[in-house]
């Protein structure tokens, strides 16, 4: 059983160019269409979120047999939408962030996937999902442009940091060599004093030998 709902009427409202006002005048750009894939998890939240579909066999059948159907409608979004934000969201190291009236449409360009879609509906009217999206938007361009400021100020110290380590690590490496020449020498210092050592012990060892001559002489 299939429920109806209102779409984003976006053949009526777009045309195949837009049109970008410049001081000279007008200048005509013809729209960039996307050819995104929807993921299988895309099509069933589609099925879910649009058709009303609530059972998991609902959703796995409706996503089949309207796929082309949910294929078109989401590039729709994403040609006439507008790409709000471009980096890494959790797990996913790039993915692209489609906002078009009350839709989200996130996508993975390293295969081409819609990862999933929503349409905001927050139980009032639809102008007012659309500027709750339009809000949200603007916050995730203020938080972007925040990000890319503290990357590059990490960078800049990263590279500071990174560059007295490696100063540091040649101090290192030069007090190394001169600790080792100094146990080297101290290597040959202990050994001069063993010598002296056994040399002193051999004198000792003569006098001894003298006084037992003397006592055994004595003795006799």
């Amino acid at each position: 059983m299939e429920t109806t709902n209102k779409y984003i009427n976006l053949d009526e409202a777009q045309s195949e160019t837009v049109k970008l006002n410049t001081q000279a005048g007008e200048l005509e750009t013809a729209i960039k269409e996307t050819h995104y894939i929807p993921s299988q998890h895309a099509a069933e939240r589609f099925a879910e979120r649009v058709w009303g579909c609530t059972t998991q066999p609902e959703k796995i059948k409706q996503a089949n047999l309207r796929s082309e159907e949910i294929r078109v409608f989401l590039n729709k979004l994403c040609t006439y939408g507008e790409c709000v934000y471009r980096g890494k969201i959790r797990q996913y190291n790039e993915c692209l962030v489609y906002k078009k009236d009350n839709w989200i449409v996130l996508v993975s360009p390293s295969n081409n996937k819609i990862i999933t879609c929503y349409p905001i509906k927050l139980g009032l009217d639809e102008e007012f999902d659309k500027k709750f999206v339009d809000g949200m938007s603007k916050k995730l361009q203020e938080a972007t442009e925040k990000k890319l400021d503290i990357e590059i100020k990490v960078e800049e110290s990263n590279k500071e940091f990174n560059n007295k380590i490696k100063e540091n690590k040649g101090k290192i490496n030069e007090l190394k060599s001169i600790i080792k020449v100094l146990e080297n020498e101290n290597e040959g210092l202990q050994l001069c004093i063993d010598n002296s050592d056994a040399d002193l012990k051999k004198a000792q060892l003569d006098i001894d030998n003298i006084i037992d001559s003397l006592t055994k002489k004595n003795n006799t």
